[in-house]
């Protein structure tokens, strides 16, 4: 954890060039997209590659989920829509923020649907995006 951190802090002092800051952010939006699939293909292995080994998942009623809990929770095979709209990506160096939306249903005792607000960090390491952090909460309603 503390060597993530200090990626995060470092990362945040080293400017990326612009094109390096679009092409990263595309990079950014389809790790971001590929976690959703994953959770509603029950892709563990790909789940696996998208999260962090230090995760720190907040979900809306404020639990705390690690990777393991994460990955359990994509193994139980239940979500069967998982939309993830990332809004705004911002790339500060190895370290990426992302803002968005994500449409959802889960089937079986879970049972529920809705439209979630969220925002993540990622980490590169290696040249892999991986999400360190995400935290999420219901959308507000849709304005008339």
């Amino acid at each position: 954890m503390k060597r993530a951190l200090l990626g995060l802090m470092f990362s945040l002092v080293i400017p990326a060039a612009p094109g390096a800051q679009s092409a990263d952010a595309d990079a950014v939006r389809v790790a971001d997209q590929a976690w959703g699939e994953a959770f509603r293909t029950c892709n563990l292995p790909k789940m696996g590659q998208v999260l962090h080994d230090d995760l720190i998942f907040i979900v809306q009623n404020g639990v705390i989920h690690h990777k393991q809990d994460q990955l359990s929770s994509v193994g139980r095979c239940d979500m069967k829509q998982m939309d993830v709209h990332p809004a705004q990506v911002r790339v500060f160096g190895d370290t990426a923020i992302v803002h968005g939306t994500m449409d959802y249903r889960l089937d079986g005792p879970r049972g529920g649907a809705g439209q979630l607000v969220y925002s993540r960090t990622y980490l590169r390491e290696k040249g892999t995006w991986q999400m360190l952090q995400h935290q999420s909460t219901v959308a507000p309603p849709k304005k008339p």
